[in-house]
């Protein structure tokens, strides 16, 4: 049986978001670990108001600290506070689903091409 476009389509978003992780994860520990010395609450709330304010800007902002807080409360086995920011993140949902940008799309579509080719040339 084949496999269904909408699950193949949804597998590769979610490799690529794996991706993306460990590398910022990478970047981080390089960097520092500038957020170590945090009680892991106070990461957790740090992270929330920072995936608030990306998300509210529509990724209008720089995530490094989002994704620098993401990636110490990882490297802590905890897992991100997400339900803090469901509603912001809907949010942004509803306005992707209705979303009319043509270079936007291009710049998800043409994303999603690189980590394909760099999937099939470590393949090779």
């Amino acid at each position: 049986m084949k496999e269904h476009p909408k699950h193949r389509v949804e597998a590769i978003v979610d490799a690529l978001l794996e991706s993306d992780q460990m590398e910022s994860t990478a970047r981080y520990l390089t960097g520092g670990r500038r957020f170590a010395s945090l009680e892991t609450e106070e990461i957790k709330k740090r992270w929330t108001q920072a995936a608030r304010t990306f998300l509210i800007s529509y990724g209008g902002i720089n995530p490094r600290e989002m994704d620098d807080l993401g990636s110490e409360l990882g490297l802590r086995k905890v897992a991100l506070p997400c339900e803090e920011v469901s509603a912001e993140a809907a949010a942004v949902a509803r306005r992707i689903e209705h979303d009319d940008d043509p270079e936007g799309h291009a710049r998800i579509r043409d994303r999603i091409r690189r980590f394909r080719d760099d999937l099939e040339s470590l393949r090779n």
